[in-house]
């Protein structure tokens, strides 16, 4: 995410940028020189502002450092943020395989000898050995 939309994400989460600049210790004047691209977003505030969001606080350093950095050094960081999201990616992914195995499923249901029509929900296990094998993995 690019640093003026970090900050104007965290700047309407908490109300405004004087109110982001208070919360975080922040001078203004640095909030409006990055957020206008005149400066570069420091890594330790791209942290702070990613926490304020609920977002990975490490990916939101590394991004920042990447942007910043040249050469060899960027890549470094674009390769720490890559590994970083490819991680993000499987813990998503086991947490939706283990707490999804139940689905539900809706179906009509014939109810006209009672004069109306109902839904019947019920659930169904997808993948019955998904997390058996999440757990023996670990």
């Amino acid at each position: 995410m690019e640093a003026h939309e970090l900050i104007e994400s965290a700047a309407k989460k908490v109300g405004s940028i004087s109110e982001l600049a208070r919360q975080l210790e922040w001078d203004k004047g640095a909030i409006a020189g990055i957020k206008a691209g005149k400066r570069p977003l420091p890594a330790y505030r791209a942290a702070q502002l990613a926490k304020l969001l609920g977002r990975d606080e490490d990916a939101a350093t590394w991004e920042a450092l990447a942007q910043q950095a040249k050469g060899a050094e960027r890549e470094y960081w674009l390769r720490k943020l890559q590994n970083s999201g490819s991680k993000i990616a499987v813990i998503a992914i086991a947490f939706l395989a283990l707490f999804t195995t139940h689905l539900p499923r809706a179906e009509a249901a014939n109810t006209s000898e009672f004069g109306g029509s109902a839904l019947n929900i019920h659930y169904e296990q997808l993948w019955p050995s998904l997390p058996g094998q999440l757990l023996r993995l670990s």
